[in-house]
Formats: C-alpha cells, sequence, structure tokens
C-alpha cells in the first residue's frame, strides 16, 4: 500500500518527511532517520514522534534520538 512516514518535534511541528506515498511490499521494511531536519541540519537530541501512515492505517510513536 501507500506509506507516508514523517517525523515530528515535541511541539508537533514536522521535522522531516522519509517517505511520502511511497508503494511498499507487504512485510517488514526500514526507513533510517539520520537525525537531520528537512533542511539537512543536525537536530537536538531528544523525544520525537514519527506517525506512520499506510492505506488505512495510522500510529503515532514516540522515539529518542541520542547523540
Amino acid at each position: 500500500s501507500t506509506v507516508d512516514l514523517h517525523i515530528y518535534n515535541v511541539a508537533g511541528h514536522r521535522v522531516k518527511t522519509l517517505l511520502q506515498g511511497e508503494e511498499l511490499p507487504p512485510g517488514p521494511n526500514a526507513a533510517v532517520w539520520t537525525g537531520r531536519d528537512a533542511g539537512d541540519r543536525p537536530v537536538a537530541a531528544g523525544v520525537y514522534f514519527y506517525r506512520l501512515e499506510a492505506g488505512p492505517h495510522r500510529v503515532v510513536h514516540p522515539l529518542t534520538l541520542i547523540k
């Protein structure tokens, strides 16, 4: 299905888009965030959230960036 994956900071601002409208096969897949924002600047260590949308499914989970 079509997949969108975005990273947000604790204020709710989108920091980075990792996947936008990507067609991925069923099963395990991976995406890597290098700790940089949309302007390719490094972001601070701390708590962020990822939002994954795949077809009708949407999940939001926290993640911790450790440097």
